[in-house]
């Protein structure tokens, strides 16, 4: 079956999956019940989107193969949630989600899937595959129904290191008079893919341990985040290969070192993050930051912001936000009698861009809105790490992508 022929039959899926989902919107506001222990809710978004870089595909995710002109693939999907109270303390969540992804195997599918006790209301821990919550809407998972824009900024979402990880959180919060404070704990391991230039890269981070606080008081919301992963296995067929053609030749210093830095093992990961977001009358103002510490040279270090604002006039939304992400480490480069064709596995992974991006909203029921959203984004040269490419020396670039968007819930 060719590609075109494998895209359409995605499509009429989820063409057909979705029109059976907005069917049950005139049922009520309210999931699916199953008496009262069991909930099925969904959701899901139809996009189209069209970039004007004859070179760069776009992309919402490093998980996606980006194309170039029109696809409706960055941001389409489907997700089933089933919720269900075990007992008055314990309760189970499983939720998948289809969408275009390298690796589209029931495990990848499977966003969230873990048991939550509850102690009392202020202790509860999960236990399963538990959403890496560090992010403003980290809680929101895939429901774009759930923010304004048709996609969070791809310079600060697109490099989080992982979206959930299987292993276990303990959660305190703390009421004061008019806020409340909830503190977590985490850890486990997280098994990821995400395309390379030519071939797709897998790599395990284990153990993955970190700490989190979640502020509300007003209208405001403050985030903080700190974890910490090691690399735990890694794999891509082009560094293998080169890695193969290295190895005899090890004795060499210059080989040698070469080797060191195309291994991702035992290299360590540090992810900072930290977002603010107040809500006053009609208005919503937001902002968040990251850091994304690596000695790795096929992971480098990464820093990303963005800020943004949404002002909401009865069932219609107009948003803008600008975003800015970049490697802060120089990417490395081989030593001198190296094959300098090996350069270009170092190179790819180098990123450096600016996007700003004006939009509008408009809610059609309480489960259905409609989104515009144009993104012009500033690409430097030979930095593109955030696009599908067919080369690691790109053009410096500016791309315009625009994109049309119903989501829905249910």
């Amino acid at each position: 079956m060719s590609t075109n022929q494998q895209q359409t039959k995605w499509m009429k899926g989820l063409c057909s999956l979705s029109c059976i989902f907005l069917s049950m919107f005139s049922m009520s506001a309210e999931a699916i019940g199953f008496g009262d222990k069991i909930r099925l809710s969904g959701f899901g978004s139809i996009s189209e989107s069209y970039s004007d870089s004859d070179s760069l595909g776009f992309r919402s995710s490093l998980a996606q193969d980006g194309k170039t002109g029109w696809s409706w693939k960055p941001d389409s999907l489907i997700g089933l949630q089933l919720d269900s109270q075990l007992t008055d303390s314990l309760d189970a969540t499983l939720q998948f989600v289809g969408r275009d992804r390298i690796n589209n195997d029931l495990d990848s599918s499977v966003e969230w899937a873990y048991l939550t006790y509850r102690s009392s209301d202020l202790w509860n821990v999960r236990v399963g595959r538990v959403a890496f919550d560090s992010t403003l809407i980290g809680s929101f998972g895939a429901v774009a129904y759930a923010y304004d824009w048709v996609r969070p900024p791809t310079e600060f979402y697109s490099q989080i290191p992982i979206y959930s990880f299987d292993g276990a959180e303990l959660a305190r919060r703390f009421y004061l008079s008019n806020s409340s404070l909830e503190l977590k704990l985490f850890g486990g391991y997280s098994s990821n893919d995400y395309q390379a230039q030519s071939s797709p890269v897998t790599f395990k981070l284990a153990p993955i341990i970190g700490i989190a606080a979640r502020y509300e008081s007003n209208g405001v919301l403050a985030r903080l985040s700190f974890s910490h992963s090691e690399f735990d296995g890694f794999y891509n067929r082009d560094v293998e290969y080169v890695q193969g053609l290295l190895e005899p030749y090890s004795a060499s210093p210059a080989i040698a070192e070469t080797l060191d830095n195309l291994d991702l093992n035992n290299y360590s990961v540090n992810y900072y993050s930290a977002g603010v977001q107040y809500r006053f009358d009609n208005w919503t103002l937001m902002s968040e930051a990251s850091y994304l510490q690596s000695d790795a040279s096929l992971f480098l270090s990464y820093f990303a912001a963005y800020m943004g604002v949404s002002h909401r006039i009865g069932e219609y939304s107009l948003f803008g936000f600008l975003s800015h992400g970049q490697t802060t480490d120089d990417v490395y480069q081989i030593p001198s009698g190296v094959n300098s064709n090996i350069q270009q596995i170092f190179n790819v992974v180098d990123s450096h861009q600016s996007t700003v991006s004006l939009g509008s909203r408009w809610d059609i029921t309480n489960q259905l809105a409609i989104k515009f959203q144009w993104d012009r984004s500033f690409v430097k040269q030979g930095e593109a790490l955030l696009w599908s490419r067919s080369t690691d020396d790109t053009p410096k670039q500016n791309v315009d992508v625009f994109t049309l968007s119903l989501n829905f819930i249910f």
